[in-house]
């Protein structure tokens, strides 16, 4: 998830926050956004905003859809918005486990799209 804010925008900004409930983790870049219109489609797999982009180091479109999964997987959420000054908000959601104990996840179904 950072290592997409940074290859989208340059820089990041990283925040952290835990309650008796949740962990939060946000990351804000300070790049263009995501159209709105696409934010919901952005953490589909091999969904990518700038198709024209392409080469190495541009990625596939996996970044947030795996983080959006595994995030699932334990119970939590990705959410996704525009900042109102530019940039793109992703925060990650987690239950917090106060034994420091992560339950295993069931495994969930998969779509093979061929």
């Amino acid at each position: 998830m950072i290592g997409n804010e940074f290859k989208c925008a340059g820089d990041a900004t990283l925040v952290v926050q835990q309650s008796n409930e949740f962990l939060r983790i946000g990351v804000r870049d300070h790049g263009p956004g995501v159209p709105t219109s696409e934010l919901n489609q952005v953490t589909q797999a091999y969904y990518r905003v700038h198709k024209a982009r392409t080469g190495p180091g541009m990625g596939v479109g996996l970044g947030l859809a795996i983080v959006s999964e595994v995030a699932l997987a334990h119970g939590g959420r990705l959410a996704l918005k525009n900042h109102a000054q530019g940039g793109l908000i992703a925060l990650l959601i987690l239950p917090h486990q106060p034994s420091g104990i992560v339950p295993i996840p069931q495994p969930r179904p998969h779509r093979v799209i061929i």
